[in-house]
């Protein structure tokens, strides 16, 4: 014997689809504040978007909600956005439009952006191979205190790439970095001195 559902089919579709949309929501209170121009609620949006938590995952969405929030100066906004850009996650891959994130994220003294610049154009990751560019990048982060951008520029004026040679600023970018506690920048460090201290004990010979 054929038994008959207790539910029309169109109603248990309706009600189907109403459970999903109630589970599938964002918090209103979140979106209104998203909707007001609140950069993290917009990340907030951003990254549920993207990751379907609460709501079905859209990456187009999320990341026009990633570009709200960017364009109201959110860090975080700025680098996930240079990321996919640069690796085309999500969007068609677009090095200019990466760096012009990395550069916005920059701004805020973000040195993850920084770096990322200084790569690009040392590895030529998208845009044309640009030492000096590469070195005018490291330098900012260096100038932040990061030691792998210090040993960078150190790399940079010892072997005369990007700039001209210049064995004093490769001696004061090392020691920058072993004062961090790089036991290899401290290493390059002692060699170029001791490399220099024999030059100048050295007779000079016809």
């Amino acid at each position: 014997m054929v038994t008959k559902s207790l539910f029309p089919a169109a109603a248990l579709f309706t009600l189907v689809m109403t459970t999903a949309s109630v589970q599938a929501a964002i918090d209103p209170t979140l979106m209104a504040r998203a909707e007001k121009d609140d950069a993290e609620a917009q990340y907030q949006v951003a990254q549920a978007y993207l990751n379907g938590k609460g709501v079905e995952k859209n990456v187009e969405e999320g990341v026009d909600w990633l570009k709200e929030a960017a364009g109201n100066d959110h860090v975080y906004a700025q680098m996930q956005l240079g990321n996919r850009f640069r690796t085309g996650d999500g969007v068609k891959k677009n090095p200019l439009r990466a760096i012009y994130y990395y550069r916005e994220a920059s701004k805020q003294g973000n040195i993850y952006a920084m770096m990322n610049i200084a790569y690009m154009y040392n590895k030529g990751d998208g845009v044309p191979v640009n030492y000096g560019k590469a070195l005018t990048w490291f330098k900012k982060a260096a100038d932040l205190n990061d030691s792998r951008a210090q040993i960078l520029v150190a790399d940079k004026y010892e072997r005369g790439e990007g700039t001209e040679k210049n064995k004093e600023k490769a001696v004061e970018y090392y020691l920058k970095a072993c004062n961090n506690g790089d036991d290899y920048a401290c290493s390059q460090y002692t060699n170029l001195t001791q490399i220099s201290e024999e030059m100048m004990n050295t007779p000079f010979k016809k």
